[in-house]
């Protein structure tokens, strides 16, 4: 026999080696692919939340700029509170 069925079969050997290496490579690409696209999408909620966050912010700065004696006797009602008044319920209260 001829050394060309051994060479073809080395070279189909290395084809295949490489081609397996190459898949790899690729299932590697689209994992991360994938993987950025969720961190994408929760780019994108954490933005949507932020700029809500962002809109109650202003209202309520508007509702304080159009009220500010409402406001303010607010403020002076929440500064009559008592320090040692727990206002959540695990709060600690300091005992004299």
């Amino acid at each position: 026999m001829s050394s060309q069925p051994f060479f073809f079969s080395r070279c189909a050997c290395f084809n295949l080696t490489h081609f397996f290496q190459n898949a790899n490579e690729v299932e590697k690409v689209k994992s991360t692919i994938e993987n950025l696209r969720e961190a994408l999408q929760n780019a994108k909620q954490k933005q949507k939340e932020a700029q809500e966050e962002c809109k109650k912010l202003e209202r309520d700065m508007d509702e304080f700029k159009n009220n500010k004696d409402g406001k303010i006797e607010e403020l002076k009602v929440c500064a009559n509170i008592p320090s040692d008044f727990p206002l959540l319920p695990f709060s600690p209260v300091s005992k004299k």
